[in-house]
């Protein structure tokens, strides 16, 4: 949902229904931290945990200036709404492709 939304913002060209897109995008982001957090300390042995929450957060925050950088160069070379749109489609594939072929993942608990 969140490569949805994302890409939906930047085709929105109405002002409150991106400020409406972006308060959903916002809401669904929190509710995944949260829930990733659980699951990824809940399904690591407690002799592992340090090591793999360090892998983890580095995953999430480490490589976010990577990610901004890239998104700043697009969003110069294509326009800001256009990449957000191009963005979230790329967002979404991923999703779906990891849907279809991991299905370990869906059955996690």
């Amino acid at each position: 949902a969140g490569g949805i939304l994302i890409a939906a913002i930047g085709l929105s060209g109405i002002y409150l229904l991106t400020c409406f897109l972006m308060f959903l995008w916002g809401a669904g982001g929190g509710f995944f931290i949260n829930l990733n957090q659980t699951l990824v300390q809940g399904n690591t042995p407690d002799n592992y945990m340090g090591r793999v929450m360090s892998i983890h957060t580095l995953g999430f925050l480490g490589f976010a200036p990577l990610g901004s950088l890239l998104s700043g160069g697009m969003a110069a070379a294509i326009g800001a709404s256009e990449w957000m749109a191009v963005s979230g489609t790329i967002l979404s594939c991923i999703t779906v492709l990891i849907f279809l072929t991991q299905g370990q993942l869906r059955r996690m608990e």
